[in-house]
């Protein structure tokens, strides 16, 4: 399966379709975030990127099965003023220009929402109209990354458009996080002997993302010792030593996540590794969110960005702006899987 991928990012679209049909071959990427390239140079170092996705000329460009795009939110996301077509970010016509020429079987989309409500439902239906006129059959659906494990909500609505009355088989589905490592056991009530920070830091009205709580679970907690007075030394990892045969890290984890333990576990479970801590010192902080903790949240592979983007805001910029790839492929399966959901919307 040949992949081409506009509005690239990080490339969790294109994750995805590894997820989707195993053995994929990304061809080329469009992407002009110096920091997002970086990643794909690293990642993908034989995959050129074209750039610009409204200089890219198509005929330039190798043929392929499918192409993902996951371009920018920000024109309907309910965050910003919500100019739809009017923002100069609105970029699905050069996303459909390059479709139309090219005509790849398969097209996979990515965003917000608030796609689907802006403008009374009429731009997303335009998108709609517009693949449906080049002779595709779309479906779409919108989901959460909790639907997949995930311990955040992230709804996103996802758009598959292909050309085929059968789409291509898929593999079965697999492990989402590239590989199981050593699961901290999900601490019970009788297990948290720490302040329970997060029922202290509740998210604001209508905000259930983790990473809001989070961000309120400061300064790093520390442990208590046996004898219930506090403990000096400040929790770094699971190599800590014990505290009532558990390690200082198992005290540390109830007390991070207070009434979130449920959903770490869940998502640990769901990615097959364990959560690493959701603060770090700064020199300017105590603490402040982790990105390696964002980038476990957005279940891609251990280290894809923050081993190659070390600038704590670029990398945290990044990984808001990613996809899940579980979350995306489950989505891509249940629109080609579910014959109902892919005809009602031909």
């Amino acid at each position: 399966m040949n992949v081409g991928s506009l509005c690239t990012g990080v490339g969790g679209l294109d994750l995805a379709a590894h997820h989707l049909w195993g053995d994929v071959d990304v061809r080329w990427v469009s992407e002009i975030d110096v920091d997002a390239s970086e990643v794909l140079a690293a990642r993908w170092s034989d995959v050129p990127n074209v750039g610009d996705i409204t200089t890219v000329d198509p005929d330039r460009l190798d043929p392929v099965d499918v192409i993902t795009a996951g371009f920018p939110c920000q024109p309907v996301s309910q965050a910003g003023r919500r100019r739809g077509a009017d923002d100069d970010r609105w970029l699905w016509p050069h996303v459909a220009r390059i479709v139309d020429a090219m005509r790849p079987a398969t097209v996979i989309i990515e965003n917000v929402p608030g796609l689907v409500t802006i403008d009374g439902g009429s731009l997303f239906g335009g998108i709609v109209d517009n693949l449906q006129r080049l002779g595709y059959k779309v479906g779409w659906t919108v989901m959460a990354a909790a639907e997949i494990g995930a311990c955040h909500r992230r709804r996103r609505v996802f758009v598959v458009a292909s050309t085929a009355d059968t789409p291509p088989p898929l593999t079965a589905s697999g492990p989402v996080g590239g590989g199981v490592g050593r699961l901290m056991p999900t601490p019970t009530a009788s297990d948290h002997r720490g302040p329970d920070l997060a029922r202290r830091h509740r998210p604001r009205s209508g905000g259930d993302d983790l990473c809001t709580v989070v961000e309120r679970l400061l300064p790093t907690p520390v442990a208590r010792d046996a004898r219930g007075g506090r403990n000096a030394t400040r929790i770094r990892g699971p190599e800590s030593t014990g505290h009532l045969g558990r390690t200082l890290c198992d005290v540390a984890f109830a007390d991070w996540w207070g009434e979130y333990r449920d959903a770490i576990g869940r998502h640990e479970r769901a990615l097959g590794r364990p959560a690493p801590p959701p603060v770090v010192e700064t020199a300017r902080s105590r603490g402040r969110l982790n990105p390696r903790f964002t980038e476990w949240m957005m279940m891609l592979p251990d280290g894809w960005v923050c081993d190659i983007v070390d600038r704590r805001a670029a990398a945290l910029r990044l990984l808001g702006n990613a996809v899940v790839p579980a979350q995306a492929a489950e989505a891509v399966r249940r629109i080609l899987g579910t014959p109902t959901l892919f005809a009602d919307t031909t």
